[in-house]
């Protein structure tokens, strides 16, 4: 698939949102409502969490059979995101919010990123595991 494929199946922008940090009782955690960057209009593909059978067999790979780690996969292009989710334990770090498609909200989120995956294997895209948070 040609990069011009792929980006025509980008239909949604978000923003990524990468936490501030607090310290409490000697110890830095993550802050949501201070010292946050927010890297917006990255154009993205929302989708509903696949229950196909290659999907069952990944969680059952992993030992997580029968666990809700995801609601929705959110693609992105390697070169449009934030460098900083490209490090180790992102996850933990970065949050997604409004997801928009032309302009027109589709989900506000905030999503918790259960996982990030380099899907091509060779810095091409990335597939973002993300849970709905309330």
């Amino acid at each position: 698939m040609s990069d011009r494929d792929f980006d025509s199946l980008l239909i949604h922008t978000c923003s990524i949102v990468q936490a501030g940090s607090t310290s409490e009782y000697g110890h830095t955690l993550p802050s949501w409502t201070s010292g946050t960057t927010t890297t917006s209009g990255i154009a993205c593909r929302l989708m509903p969490r696949p229950t196909a059978k290659d999907w069952q067999a990944e969680l059952e790979q992993t030992g997580m059979a029968g666990t809700v780690i995801s609601d929705f996969m959110l693609f992105v292009d390697w070169a449009d995101v934030p460098s900083s989710l490209k490090a180790s334990g992102a996850e933990t770090t970065h949050r997604v919010t409004n997801v928009l498609r032309a302009a027109v909200s589709v989900d506000a989120g905030p999503f918790d990123i259960s996982y990030i995956r380099n899907e091509a294997g060779e810095d091409h895209h990335f597939r973002l595991a993300l849970k709905r948070i309330a």
